[in-house]
């Protein structure tokens, strides 16, 4: 599944990710518009996602992490090339994810 060239409104400050993706597979989120939020958990949230790539998005606002990644199928994760300035952390992994996450 290929999302490209997505661009985000919102009326108030939304804590929800914008992307959640549950068991999925060749997923890639490019070029992407995301307007500022303040203090949300995650912008994207994948669980048990193989072969992902998330490059080339535009973050406004603040956010504890970029990517949170979840589930022991979860696998090649590839993060690259995003403006990010208001997140603190680019991915997080839960403990049963293995270690084949990239980020660039």
């Amino acid at each position: 599944m290929k999302l490209k060239n997505v661009t985000f409104r919102i009326k108030n400050n939304d804590l929800r990710p914008v992307f959640i993706c549950e068991d999925g597979k060749d997923i890639e989120v490019t070029g992407w518009n995301i307007p500022a939020t303040t203090g949300a958990q995650s912008i994207m949230r994948l669980e048990n996602v193989e072969e992902a790539t998330i490059s080339n998005n535009d973050v406004k606002g603040n956010a504890d992490v970029f990517v949170k990644v979840e589930g022991a199928s979860s696998k090649a994760v590839k993060v690259t090339k995003n403006k990010t300035k208001g997140i603190k952390k680019i991915i997080d992994q839960s403990g049963d994810v293995k270690p084949a996450i990239a980020i660039k």
